[in-house]
């Protein structure tokens, strides 16, 4: 009887860059209604033979105060620029057709990868955003990853 291996696993993530304002007097005087802007991208770099990729979610989250008469960037209370990485093993059959096992292996990349990462992208914008004293702190909704894709920005460079 052959065990079923899972085909990709996360070796280990974090955080590649972190940009983060707030401008806490500002906050604490808006009053009336904020507007929060999160965009999530999404970049996958691998290599085939190295049997190992890199998904890297980056997200971009702005809280602004429409009533602010100056510029767009004078009305951002809050910025947080986020990049979370996971590095993950592929396991390639070599019995199968390289090309097939390509596409397979990005698929799961694109749509497994991305959701075993996001839980931890997430968790990471909490604790910042609580450690930096906003209260309450930002908490990115859980996602159906099918629909995130559709959304977001994504680049794949995975090479033989």
């Amino acid at each position: 009887m052959r065990l079923m291996e899972a085909k990709i696993r996360l070796n280990h993530c974090g955080i590649e860059s972190l940009h983060w304002r707030c401008d806490h007097q500002a906050l604490e005087q808006t009053e009336g209604n904020l507007q929060l802007a999160v965009r999530i991208g999404r970049k996958i770099q691998g290599s085939l033979s190295a049997r190992v990729a890199r998904i890297t979610l980056s997200c971009s989250l702005f809280l602004e105060d429409p009533a602010t008469a100056e510029g767009p960037s004078d009305k951002r209370l809050v910025e947080l620029f986020l990049d979370y990485f996971g590095v993950f093993s592929c396991v390639v059959d070599e019995e199968v057709e390289t090309q097939r096992e390509r596409n397979q292996t990005i698929d799961l990349l694109q749509l497994n990868g991305t959701a075993i990462l996001f839980p931890y992208l997430r968790a990471a914008v909490t604790s910042i955003s609580a450690t930096a004293g906003l209260n309450p702190p930002f908490v990115l909704p859980t996602v159906n990853v099918h629909k995130l894709l559709d959304t977001t920005t994504s680049s794949i460079d995975f090479s033989e």
